[in-house]
């Protein structure tokens, strides 16, 4: 039987392919005009738009990142629902790069900013993020996968409920990150939103971490009206997603405890 992959339609070449260039150098680029007090922002943001990208893009092009279904067709493009997809990211590409105009001039200032420290010193930049972030989350992809099948080995009959576990603490963690990207990026747009000043972002994380997990130390704390709105919607989402980790921790205590019981009874 043919590889269904051999199917694959060359209209997605004409009409998909400009993105994931288009996107990649707007995530370089960006990474070079924020690097003095935002690269963190840049990072997150423009590293979350490429995952759920890259995601979305192993339907249309030849690119395969998992490699975990080798009987896969390909979405043809001229369907209707694919079509407004493809316009999706060819508009969010194309405010991606109007920002960098609108706020940086580019690519005039490209040129100019970059022809005192060499010309390749953004392409560094935004190469060497792209790569240490495949690097950082390649490594945890391999690190999660080997702790999965160890515990495939020990826990196997309860493995079914662990997808769970990790789904939510990996939302848990999402929305901490993302909240924190938030602070981070309004207190560069008002520096007095806060009680005090997030110099980084480790700032950022700290009071988004200790507001999702509604311990509230109070040394920061926000001011405008926005924000106190975002906290309360942080301080929500952190009460319901941990009421969700441990409502899964305590299913998968009463799975092992039934499988345990289960085993003594066909064992007498």
């Amino acid at each position: 039987m043919k590889n269904p992959r051999a199917r694959f339609p060359v209209e997605n070449l004409v009409l998909f392919a400009p993105i994931p260039f288009l996107a990649f150098h707007a995530f370089i680029f960006s990474c070079w005009y924020l690097r003095d007090y935002a690269l963190d922002l840049a990072f997150i943001f423009g590293s979350i738009i490429m995952l759920v990208f890259g995601r979305r893009m192993e339907n249309y092009l030849p690119i395969d990142y998992r490699d975990d279904d080798p009987n896969k067709t390909f979405a043809a493009a001229w369907k209707l629902p694919h079509l407004l997809e493809l316009v999706f990211w060819y508009a969010l590409t194309g405010l991606a790069y109007y920002f960098l105009w609108a706020e940086f001039g580019f690519p005039q200032s490209l040129e100019t900013d970059a022809a005192g420290a060499g010309s390749w010193k953004p392409i560094a930049l935004g190469y060497g993020l792209f790569f240490l972030g495949a690097f950082i989350f390649g490594g945890a992809k391999l690190s999660i996968q080997k702790a999965v099948g160890l515990i495939r080995a020990d826990f196997g009959k309860v493995l079914s409920v662990l997808p769970r576990i990790a789904s939510v603490s990996a939302i848990y963690i999402f929305v901490d990150v993302f909240f924190a990207a938030i602070y981070r990026l309004a207190y560069i747009a008002d520096s007095q939103a806060f009680s005090r000043p997030i110099e980084g972002f480790v700032d950022a994380l700290y009071f988004s971490t200790i507001t999702i997990t509604t311990l509230g130390y109070g040394d920061i704390h926000p001011v405008s009206s926005y924000l106190k709105v975002l906290v309360s919607i942080e301080t929500l989402l952190g009460v319901g997603l941990l009421a969700a980790v441990l409502s899964t921790a305590i299913s998968v205590a009463l799975s092992s405890g039934k499988i345990e019981i289960g085993d003594k009874e066909s064992a007498e």
